[in-house]
């Protein structure tokens, strides 16, 4: 988890491989979340009320990966 230590106004921790499973660390509710992939925002917007594109997952030179090619994007 990042926090104040780190220069962050607000802890910050990661869902990577399991957020789903048990949720934000105990005693907190997030109030921004930030989604990175392969996600439509009709669905984030099941659960979420404000969905935002912020950008597109690209890579340098234009490399054409999973990510790219699926039209992963940045959510908040």
């Amino acid at each position: 988890m990042l926090g104040p230590r780190a220069g962050l106004r607000v802890p910050v921790s990661s869902g990577h491989n399991g957020h789903m499973l048990w949720g934000p660390p105990s005693g907190t509710t997030p109030e921004t979340v930030l989604c990175v992939g392969e996600f439509d925002a009709a669905y984030l917007r099941r659960t979420w009320s404000d969905v935002r594109e912020i950008a597109p997952i690209t890579m340098p030179g234009g490399v054409v990966n999973e990510e790219t090619a699926r039209h992963a994007a940045i959510y908040l």
